[in-house]
This record gives structure tokens, C-alpha cells and sequence, in this order.
């Protein structure tokens, strides 16, 4: 069975780690996960790119900790505009082996961020 939609980081104030999501995702039935990192609202580019950093270190420890317990994982990046205006795509998906990309617009303020758009 396969999970399309999973979400490990900080929610408000709960923060929802990755041992606790796999497994008890694993001990359901599920098999293979489709995961999205929580990305927070950023009015600063530098902690953005800080955190876009951070996710990938904690990402590689999650994949590691999937194959352990037998669970197929895919991750999305899950897309912060403020990033996108350091880091250009062809950057992030040649420096992680994402599988795809998550865009949230009503998280994130892709209008006032790319006025051209």
C-alpha cells in the first residue's frame, strides 16, 4: 500500500518526526511513502536558504531511517519561493534526489514574491 501524501517537520506547534511518521505509517500497512517537508513561512531569504539546507541534512537521516524499517520513500520539495531567488531549480534537484515538486501557494506568497508572474 502506498501513502501519497505525507508531511514530516513543525506544524504549528506540534512537530511531527520522521521515526514517529514512518513507523506508525509501517505498522498500518503502508509499504512506500510520497513525503513533503513542512516548509514555514520566510520574510527573509537567508533563513530560508538556512532551512531549505537543514531540510535536506534531516531528509538524508529520514530515507536512512526508512530503509531500515523496509519503507520506500519519495520525496518532493516542496517549494519556497525565497529559496527559488538563491537557489534555481536545476541547483536543488541536482544536489537531492527529489522525485517531484510540491507548490503551495496559499502558503507561501508567490504573487508579491514574483510580481512578473
Amino acid at each position: 500500500m502506498k501513502d501519497w501524501h505525507v508531511h514530516i517537520g513543525q506544524y504549528f506547534e506540534e512537530y511531527y518526526d520522521y521515526h514517529d511518521v514512518f513507523s506508525v505509517l509501517k505498522n498500518t500497512g503502508i509499504n512506500e511513502i510520497v513525503l513533503a517537508y513542512l516548509t514555514p513561512r520566510f520574510i527573509d531569504k537567508k533563513n530560508a536558504v538556512d532551512f531549505f539546507h537543514a531540510v535536506e541534512e534531516e531528509l538524508n537521516c529520514a530515507i536512512q531511517f526508512a530503509k531500515e524499517i523496509e519503507l520506500k520513500v519519495s520525496c518532493l520539495y516542496w517549494a519556497d519561493p525565497l529559496v527559488l531567488k538563491t537557489i534555481t531549480l536545476e541547483q536543488i534537484f541536482s544536489s537531492f534526489s527529489y522525485s517531484g515538486i510540491a507548490i503551495h501557494p496559499i502558503v507561501h506568497d508567490w504573487v508579491n514574491l514574483f510580481p512578473e508572474m
